[in-house]
């Protein structure tokens, strides 16, 4: 009797490390693929990458989701790869980063690496801050759509087509008419609209960049921006030097228009890394400005001037406040922990795939053959 006792007990003793070493094990796999946070608390850091052209998002926004969600982490760095895509796809992954800040209150920095342009800068406009790379290609901010047209050449070789429609516009596009000029005028004002929505986003996002480089001194800003040929060095303009000028003209010199410091605005931006968290500024500072009309007035030509399809290199975008900084991913990682008040080395929670064999790729190319996907003719995308 007694060694049957001892016998059960060493049974039991074996079922119960058995099911702690699979408990522990399926935590690890899950911290691993990025689906759990460490024990610790809270302190993590959620690294997203957003690679490729922007037209099925859905994995991204499932992962910013999660991510939101999970009071563990406290920072989400986004690593944007992509020259946009479709213009849906590329305001949904803005608006889930936004809500990372607004609603899961999650501090954000989004990473630049190869490109980040057009569609791939717009999901950036959502961050708390924007790191880039030197040479990261970025801005073409714009829309643009092509239609084909081949009227010409089918009527020299005799073929022809007729087309029976309900409303007179539904046929729009078809590649063997040219537009009519109502035709025309109708996608150019929709393009003009995303433009206006992109430019909006742009305005908001980087409101306080923008709003440094209006306040700058124009006398000597002109100076430091010519070159010893005499022009402007781009990307600075005589449209954007202009604005800074009529900026300093419009806050009077004497009795200035002054009030609080609208919340969240640096008294200066940030110029490295190291410097990014110094700024717990004194939200009463008073500061100089024109009357709240005209600064949002240049604010808007201002983000238009900057956001008219120019490309830009990383360190040109932030020579007129496109980005914030200038580092690398690990850059990126760090300027998250001190912004979210991280102590020591963060720890980087990252969703991994996990390895597929030949049977996996198939079925998933597949899938990708015969899915059907509409995507719109209008695109935030570079155009490569």
């Amino acid at each position: 009797m007694k060694s049957r006792n001892i016998l059960l007990g060493l049974f039991l003793t074996l079922v119960v490390l058995v099911a702690m070493a699979t408990v522990v094990l399926g935590i690890l796999i899950s911290m691993h693929n990025g689906r759990v946070s460490t024990l610790l608390g809270r302190g993590n850091i959620a690294l997203v990458r957003i690679e490729g052209a922007l037209y099925d998002v859905e994995d991204w926004l499932e992962q910013i989701e999660e991510y939101g969600k999970n009071s563990s982490i406290s920072a989400v760095v986004v690593r944007i790869d992509s020259p946009g895509g479709a213009i849906a796809p590329s305001q949904d992954l803005y608006r889930a980063i936004l809500e990372l800040r607004e609603k899961h209150h999650k501090t954000v920095v989004a990473s630049f690496g190869s490109i980040a342009a057009s569609g791939g800068y717009y999901a950036a406009c959502g961050a708390d801050s924007i790191v880039s790379s030197e040479g990261t290609l970025t801005g073409s901010v714009g829309v643009y759509m092509k239609l084909w047209q081949a009227q010409d050449l089918l009527q020299k070789i005799g073929i022809g087509a007729e087309t029976i429609k309900a409303g007179r516009f539904k046929d729009i596009g078809d590649f063997d008419r040219v537009l009519t000029p109502e035709e025309r005028q109708m996608l150019q004002e929709t393009v003009d609209d995303m433009y206006d929505q992109f430019v909006e986003v742009i305005e908001k996002g980087r409101r306080n960049s923008f709003l440094k480089l209006l306040r700058s001194d124009p006398v000597e800003m002109r100076r430091s921006k010519i070159n010893e040929t005499g022009d402007l060095k781009y990307p600075y303009s005589e449209e954007i030097l202009s604005l800074i000028e009529e900026y300093r003209k419009s806050t009077p010199a004497e009795h200035a228009f002054v009030g609080p410091r609208p919340a969240g605005e640096p008294v200066a931006a940030t110029v490295t890394l190291s410097e990014a968290t110094a700024a717990l500024v004194n939200e009463a500072t008073e500061i100089s400005r024109p009357p709240l009309e005209v600064e949002k007035r240049l604010l808007k030509e201002f983000a238009r001037q900057v956001a008219d399809g120019k490309i830009y290199t990383g360190r040109q975008a932030k020579e007129i406040g496109l980005v914030d900084h200038l580092g690398t991913l690990d850059d990126a990682i760090k300027l998250a922990a001190k912004l979210a008040g991280i102590q020591g080395e963060p720890n980087v929670i990252e969703k991994k795939r996990g390895r597929q064999g030949l049977i996996d790729l198939l079925t998933e190319g597949l899938a990708k053959v015969t899915k059907s996907r509409v995507h719109s003719p209008f695109e935030y995308r570079f155009p490569y």
